[in-house]
Order: C-alpha cells, then sequence, then structure tokens
C-alpha cells in the first residue's frame, strides 16, 4: 500500500495583512524611541516555549511566570509597591554596595 505525502496549503499574507505589520512594527519603534529619550527601558512580553509570560524590562533576565503567578502579583500590587516603597533606603544601599563591589573587580 503506497502512502502519500500530505500536502501543505500556504498562502501568502495579503496586502491588508502586510500593512498591518508595517502599522504594528512602526507603532513598536515609537514606543521603543520614546522609551531610550525618557532614559527608561523598553519594557514589553513575551510567550515563552513553556508557555510563561516573560517580562523583559532592559535587563539582562526577564521575569517569567505563568498565567496564574502573573493574576496572583496582579492581585496583590498595592501590598508590593507599598514594600517596594517602604524599602526604597534599603534598595538603594544594597544597589550601591553592588556597584562598588563590581567596581573593585
Amino acid at each position: 500500500m503506497a502512502t502519500t505525502k500530505p500536502t501543505l496549503v500556504t498562502t501568502a499574507p495579503t496586502m491588508a495583512d502586510i500593512q498591518a505589520e508595517i502599522a504594528r512594527l512602526k507603532a513598536e519603534n515609537e514606543q521603543l524611541k520614546a522609551a531610550a529619550e525618557a532614559d527608561e527601558p523598553a519594557v514589553y512580553c513575551a510567550v515563552g516555549e513553556s508557555g510563561a509570560v516573560s517580562f523583559y524590562m532592559g535587563i539582562r533576565f526577564p521575569a517569567s511566570f505563568h498565567a496564574p503567578q502573573w493574576l496572583l502579583i496582579a492581585k496583590h500590587i498595592d501590598e508590593i509597591l507599598a514594600f517596594v516603597e517602604s524599602h526604597k533606603a534599603e534598595m538603594a544601599k544594597a544597589r550601591a554596595d553592588n556597584k562598588a563591589k563590581k567596581a573593585k573587580k
């Protein structure tokens, strides 16, 4: 019994698809330019192979969590912000200490 290979049917993107992608890329480019001018890192999300959402914010590695974890973070955002606010001095000292350690190397 002979087997036949299935044929793949692909369609070329339409002009509307191409124009929509160009518009999306232009908007993303403007956001990146604005962030660079504001001395603020570009921030974006991507879905990884494991299904986790990775949050990129201009640092070496992203923060990656699955949907339930992101929802839990969102639910407790006020507590997180209050914690950060109340520990600013401690965090600034730790950053300064880390910079000093790196400078000695």
